[in-house]
């Protein structure tokens, strides 16, 4: 690829992703931003694979660069990261490097787990200073991991959440909520014409589960506790939308129609597949269900909320940091399916309840609003650029810094 003319005062970023081909909350944060790309910051994305995503940052006017990996460091997850995978994502950190190098990166700014251990120790090797994006809750080998690549190779670090913070430890961590472009939300299609295109009922309350179909976003928690409002009430029929992205996560789809036969509620439960543009499912439900089990964040229920759609989820992990507990929704005990259950009967009953709670939330997403979170995230990254080994650009990170909204930081 040819790079356009370098501009000597302008700051080159390069954003690292590891997905390239469905874009998952990470990705739409990090092109939300993109599309508010400051005049004094040249910006380069970094995938390691394409697809999809690839095609919608190009789409911007962004310079695209794929640096592939390997099948196994791909498949790797939150939960299961070995010292095997960190050995096979050497060679992926000295190609990124060299990928890096030859575009003359100034700043690197790490988007996803994976990103996060081979990006920030590429920037290492290329002597740029970069930011670790933090939006997961690893477990083990990789918590570990991840918090010595941001302690020992980042500049700056940004957390999508309080629950982020706490599960890494590092000091001087920023906390950044999502950010929402609040205008593509709460328009389009109507309620009625949202569940026609879905072919969901129209004469019931729809309770709604949205994201990628894995064992830990609860799909089977959801279903048991939609089993026990089945058992109370007719007036609900459940959706189940989203589709299976890693190898487990194909093996745990099956399982959730099966347990719904089981469970003999077949027909009061839809299986919608992965959207493209969410929008009509937010549309479309009464309720939105989080069901997760330590969910960095639970962007779903910001995205309901534009809609003015309440959210239910568990108290655990950072998803109940989305909902204000008995105003824009209701936060019950981590894993208790009877109180969801019970939360959602209590809902069914009382349907003006969900419109108070819809109105309230639709008020309570203006906080993340992408256009004000911009201004903070960008000022970050000239932060980041003023600690590191770019003087010539002192004067501008120093005026980023004192128009710096304020945010949480935590160390």
């Amino acid at each position: 690829m040819r790079l356009p003319s370098r501009d000597p005062d302008m700051l080159r970023v390069a954003f690292v992703n590891h997905h390239g081909a469905v874009p998952s909350g990470a990705e739409k944060s990090l092109e939300t931003y993109l599309r508010r790309i400051p005049d004094d910051i040249d910006p380069h994305v970094f995938l390691f694979e394409d697809g999809a995503y690839a095609d919608q940052v190009r789409a911007l006017g962004i310079p695209v660069h794929i640096v592939p990996a390997s099948p196994r460091l791909m498949a790797v997850t939150r939960t299961e990261m070995h010292v095997a995978d960190a050995v096979d994502g050497i060679g992926h950190v000295l190609r990124l490097a060299r990928a890096m190098k030859s575009c003359h990166v100034d700043l690197v700014v790490t988007n996803s787990m994976k990103a996060h251990v081979v990006g920030a120790v590429a920037a290492r090797l290329c002597g740029s200073p970069a930011v670790t994006w933090l939006k997961d809750l690893p477990e083990g080998f990789a918590l570990r991991l991840v918090r010595l690549v941001s302690r020992t190779c980042a500049t700056e670090r940004i957390a999508c959440s309080d629950a982020v913070v706490r599960r890494l430890a590092l000091a001087r961590t920023a906390t950044l909520v999502p950010p929402l472009d609040l205008a593509q939300y709460g328009q389009g299609l109507s309620r009625d014409e949202a569940r026609t295109s879905l072919g969901l009922p129209r004469d019931k309350l729809i309770f709604s589960i949205v994201g990628r179909i894995a064992p830990w976003k609860g799909q089977d928690r959801f279903i048991r506790a939609a089993a026990l409002v089945c058992a109370r009430t007719d007036a609900v029929h459940f959706a189940v939308v989203g589709s299976p992205t890693f190898p487990k996560d194909h093996e745990f789809a099956p399982t959730l129609v099966e347990l719904v036969e089981r469970l003999r509620i077949a027909e009061r439960v839809s299986f919608i597949p992965w959207l493209p543009d969410p929008r009509p499912a937010y549309a479309a439900s009464d309720l939105i269900c989080n069901a997760s089990a330590a969910e960095p964040f639970g962007r779903t229920s910001v995205e309901a909320g534009a809609h003015g759609v309440p959210t239910l989820c568990f108290s655990d992990g950072g998803a109940c940091e989305a909902v204000l507990p008995a105003v824009t929704g209701t936060v019950v005990p981590a894993g208790d399916i009877d109180a969801f259950a019970a939360a959602m009967v209590a809902y069914a009953f009382d349907p003006a309840a969900l419109k108070r709670a819809g109105a309230a939330a639709r008020v309570y997403v203006r906080r993340h609003d992408a256009d004000r979170l911009a201004d903070a995230f960008f000022a970050i990254v000239r932060r980041a650029s003023l600690k590191g080994a770019h003087p010539h650009r002192e004067a501008a990170a120093r005026i980023g810094e004192s128009t710096m909204p304020a945010t949480a930081e935590r160390g």
